[in-house]
């Protein structure tokens, strides 16, 4: 006799098969709410780094990190999750927006292909290792820790690991985008004072 196949026979579905489509609708509305999120962040980003400046956009889109995986391991539901990951993507995005148009800004033309292909390999790189450590953690915790304990505890320990990057961070952060600071004031500067022309007479541009 040939094998049952899944779908020949009810008999052979898993008593939860009916309550799958529930979560995949949950899961759709989280991975919406960050898509948006990401959007949004690309929409408004050049404005906040105009307005706090690049050194204090990114100072402060590393540390929202530290609630953002902390609102995760907490998050009660899908709608509270969803809210998490609309404004983690939101701050990614305007991290991103700083962080390519400094590297364009400070890199050779003929340098810039190397740097960002080590620079997507550190990023990139790191999330199978992250996935690794995520699940040893679970691991271990799972027993002396009740589960759904152990299921959020990479989380913290996410949390924990940027909140020490941050601090250590922080400083070389402003030192290292001070110059680009400089170029964005000085973008304003021009925006905001009239042109002159030979006379001396304000001139509208």
């Amino acid at each position: 006799m040939e094998p049952l196949l899944p779908h020949d026979d009810d008999r052979a579905r898993p008593a939860c098969a009916g309550k799958s489509r529930p979560v995949l609708h949950r899961l759709w509305l989280i991975l919406a709410a960050g898509a948006l999120g990401g959007i949004a962040g690309g929409l408004l980003g050049e404005r906040i780094v105009r307005f706090l400046g690049p050194a204090r956009t990114t100072q402060l889109t590393i540390l929202w990190s530290v609630p953002s995986f902390i609102g995760v391991a907490l998050a009660p539901d899908a709608v509270s999750l969803g809210i998490v990951m609309f404004l983690f993507e939101f701050a990614g995005l305007v991290w991103n927006t700083v962080s390519v148009s400094t590297r364009q800004r400070m890199i050779p033309d003929r340098l810039l292909g190397r740097v960002n292909s080590a620079y997507r390999l550190l990023a990139w790189g790191m999330i199978p290792l992250g996935l690794a450590l995520s699940g040893s953690i679970v691991r271990l915790a799972d027993g002396p820790l009740p589960r759904g304990v152990a299921l959020t505890l990479p989380f913290w320990v996410a949390a924990a690991g940027v909140l020490v990057t941050t601090i250590f961070g922080w400083r070389p952060l402003a030192r290292g985008l001070a110059p680009a600071g400089r170029q964005v004031r000085g973008r304003r500067a021009k925006m905001r004072v009239p042109l002159a022309d030979a006379t001396g007479c304000a001139t509208v541009d």
